[in-house]
């Protein structure tokens, strides 16, 4: 599950989750979410979200809810084809300097987030 990042999608991510009130669609979704979970796995499939459209090739993603009221999904991250992915023509950037990150690091500290 560590191999698919979000520095892979070529997309918004969607959600998948069993239709409200199918109890035997929500017992078969959340059993397969809890093995995918236990075992960190994703899937893979092709994806076609209307019938005149090409399918896509996408990672599904376990998603445990932590709220009782709420059920597990899985998010669909739509994955790139080969001939999607781009070799970065720009130089990198160079190692911020010990001043560099010190002066960074006291700005942070003094960003304040509490509503005025």
């Amino acid at each position: 599950a560590d191999s698919v990042g979000p520095e892979h999608s070529t997309r918004q991510t969607e959600t998948v989750a069993a239709d409200k009130g199918d109890a035997k669609a929500y017992c078969a979704l959340e059993s397969l979410i809890e093995a995918m979970a236990a075992e960190r796995r994703v899937m893979i499939a092709r994806y076609s979200y209307r019938k005149n459209t090409p399918p896509r090739m996408v990672a599904l993603i376990p998603s445990k809810s932590s709220r009782a009221d709420r059920g597990s999904h899985l998010e669909i991250q739509y994955l790139p084809f080969t001939e999607d992915i781009r070799e970065w023509t720009c130089a990198s950037l160079p190692m911020p300097s010990a001043a560099q990150r010190d002066a960074a690091a006291a700005l942070v500290d003094a960003l304040d987030l509490e509503p005025a």
